[in-house]
């Protein structure tokens, strides 16, 4: 009887606090899900509201805030973001056959009134953000002046971008949901808390691979023929911003998953994301101009350094727990 009762007050407590792989999977899903992917949307929402009720003429403010809160997001390429092209609508980058000037400017010269236009049905290439980039900085565009044509589209285009965080954060309420309910009736998008966390995980990958190989290493290009001209949202000054930006939303994103990351692993991954974020912030070009010297190109090739050492970590540390292998290909889920 004594040792009866010495086995269960021994073994009770861990039994009672022991989680299940399930449990740990779907609160790391809540986590995210409720911490990140909800708030981050809303928050979007919020700031296109004043980036549309604005004047062309005083557009710029609205229009940093609100691509501010976009970058929150932007690496979330999947479900509602993915569907009808709304994340390339906001954001068309890279343009690499400089898509946006000239189909703005063949826009600027129809007759057709801008306010009889359907722009759902207009061309990604003038919609969104770097739309507004070019429209709003660019030297050879137009004056915003309020009744001008050029007017009128940029703030078609504000409306445009309203419209689809509206309809961006309805839809990832019910996206939220499947990936909180996997394998619920008529959830055929995620039938484990494995593919939701799966799922999730892919996007961190493709967002610190975006980050690093394109936020950064297309302005880099090589070290014979840098490329700073390339750099993203440079009109508007954006470059290094949206580098931080996306550092800290992808830091938050991978939080959740270090739950996995055992040994204080955990801690080396928030140490590593913390290094990043402290380099791009010290970085002190806006719009990495200076990738043509030798300096600014280490600045910044350090920073993409950390980018990759994290990607390499989360690979070492936290893909096995999730059966993913190293070779995961954060685009096509292989």
């Amino acid at each position: 009887m004594r040792l009866s009762a010495l086995y269960t007050a021994l073994f009770l407590p861990v039994a009672a606090f022991a989680q299940t792989d399930t449990q740990i999977n779907a609160g790391i899903v809540d986590q995210i899900v409720e911490g990140h992917i909800l708030p981050g949307f809303a928050t979007f929402e919020s700031s296109t509201v004043p980036l549309a009720a604005a004047q062309c003429d005083a557009m710029t403010a609205p229009y940093q805030d609100s691509f501010d809160a976009w970058m929150g997001v932007s690496h979330l390429r999947f479900g509602p973001s993915e569907q009808e092209e709304r994340a390339f609508a906001l954001a068309f980058w890279p343009d690499t056959r400089g898509a946006t000037p000239s189909t703005l400017n063949a826009l600027l010269a129809e007759d057709t009134p801008i306010a009889e236009m359907d722009f759902s049905e207009v061309s990604i290439a003038a919609r969104g953000f770097f739309a507004l980039d070019w429209l709003l900085y660019d030297p050879q565009a137009p004056q915003m002046v309020v009744g001008a044509r050029a007017c009128d589209l940029a703030e078609a285009i504000a409306d445009d971008i309203n419209r689809i965080a509206v309809d961006l954060n309805a839809a990832w309420q019910d996206e939220a949901a499947l990936l909180s309910n996997p394998g619920a009736g008529g959830n055929y998008s995620y039938l484990t808390y494995d593919e939701s966390l799966r799922t999730l995980y892919g996007s961190l990958i493709n967002g610190l691979d975006v980050t690093a190989e394109q936020r950064l290493g297309r302005p880099m290009g090589t070290v014979e023929r840098p490329r700073p001209i390339r750099a993203e949202a440079r009109r508007s000054e954006r470059s290094q911003r949206n580098v931080v930006l996306s550092i800290a939303a992808l830091s938050d994103l991978a939080d959740p998953f270090a739950e996995f990351a055992h040994d204080g692993g955990d801690e080396r991954l928030r140490a590593q994301f913390a290094a990043a974020l402290r380099g791009a912030e010290r970085l002190p070009d806006p719009t990495f101009s200076d990738t043509d010297t030798v300096q600014g190109r280490f600045r910044v090739e350090s920073v993409q350094s950390r980018l990759n050492s994290i990607r390499d970590m989360l690979g070492l540390l936290v893909a096995p727990a999730l059966s993913i292998s190293q070779s995961f290909n954060a685009l096509d889920g292989d």
